[in-house]
């Protein structure tokens, strides 16, 4: 029987039948590595232990700037809260988007930012506005984001490169 033959329905069967065989034949290609991150995801970038910890980062800087005169609402305190916010925009930046490649560049800027909030902290304390004391916890929340976000970057890139092959 010639294909031209079919009636409608032989048609419309057959139809299905490819494509239940293709979506059989895409489910049985799906790489192990696939599924287990489709098991395993996160649905939201504060899943992240690094956008947690980024986002106490943020809490504290919001703390010490309340400390510091009101003069410097425009200056060292306005850059504090930008470079802190930074961190947790630009995780939840990079957690949104596609490629792996995309991911570690706004994971970077995020860690170029943790940088940031140490330099200002580092200048607060050098100009006596903050003290050493009243800085600590911070120093610690941007070492602890930035070993994460070290993490982050090196794994988005190890998974750009094996995607790639």
């Amino acid at each position: 029987m010639g294909v031209l033959s079919w009636r409608r329905t032989d048609i419309l069967a057959y139809r299905s039948y490819l494509s239940t065989s293709l979506v059989m034949n895409l489910i049985m290609d799906l790489s192990f590595d696939y599924l287990r991150a489709m098991l395993n995801r996160m649905d939201h970038f504060m899943d992240l232990k690094a956008a947690q910890v980024a986002m106490d980062l943020v809490e504290e800087v919001y703390r010490l700037c309340r400390k510091l005169p009101k003069d410097e609402v425009f200056g060292l305190s306005s850059q504090l809260k930008r470079s802190s916010s930074g961190i947790v925009a630009n995780i939840a930046e990079g957690f949104g988007r596609y490629t792996f490649c995309d991911k570690a560049h706004h994971f970077t800027i995020a860690r170029g930012e943790c940088s940031e909030v140490l330099a200002h902290l580092l200048i607060a304390v050098r100009v006596q506005l903050l003290s050493p004391q009243e800085i600590h916890r911070a120093l610690a929340l941007e070492d602890q984001t930035g070993r994460l976000l070290s993490g982050l970057i090196l794994s988005s890139r190890k998974r750009a490169i094996s995607h790639a092959h």
